[in-house]
């Protein structure tokens, strides 16, 4: 394959990626208040407490991360992720204002659960071509680069199940149970 037809794949999967992740945080995560992993987990676990929009919350920490993952992680790993991170924001943006009323399911269950394969799917799209969705994986490959300790998967889990827990002290356990099933599904993505 030439190295045009080899980017330009690449580029398509990543963009259906995000698209996919943001599908699934605009039609079952926020909605529902789901507390799954990532940015937008953190926006669900901290709205009570600040009271600013999801999205905002969203699309502020994946540029702000994306900034430390430049700092941190170097040019290839910027190059490989700036596309994540301008693309992800106005997928999460258009898609909450065209969706913003459809509710497929009032189920927090059933919506965890499609939300964390919406998400798993997404990024195993972004992964498979060697990229990354920025946010959220940001920190793990921090502490991964500098410890050589951990198994990113295993960073991963872990900072994703700390968000559940902040989420768990504004929402309470019941929904922190819910969101595990979305993080658990979510990890699949990461396999």
């Amino acid at each position: 394959m030439s190295k045009s037809k080899e980017f330009v794949s690449s580029l398509a999967f990543v963009v259906a990626g995000n698209f996919v992740i943001a599908l699934g945080v605009s039609l079952f995560i926020l909605p529902l208040n789901i507390l799954s992993g990532g940015v937008a987990g953190i926006s669900v676990a901290v709205q009570p407490i600040f009271h600013l929009p999801p999205t905002f919350v969203i699309n502020f920490l994946t540029v702000a991360l994306f900034v430390v993952g430049a700092c941190f992680l170097g040019k290839q790993f910027a190059f490989k992720t700036i596309i994540s991170t301008l693309i992800y924001p106005v997928f999460i943006t258009l898609l909450t204002n065209v969706l913003g009323d459809v509710q497929i399911t009032q189920n927090p269950l059933l919506g965890s659960i499609y939300a964390g394969v919406c998400t798993g799917v997404g990024i195993g799209l972004v992964y498979r071509v060697g990229a990354s969705t920025g946010g959220m994986d940001i920190p793990p490959l921090v502490i991964n680069k500098f410890t050589k300790k951990f198994h990113f998967q295993v960073l991963v889990m872990c900072i994703d199940g700390m968000t559940v827990i902040l989420g768990a002290s504004t929402y309470g356990i019941e929904a922190a149970m819910i969101g595990l099933v979305s993080v658990f599904d979510l990890w699949t993505g990461y396999q």
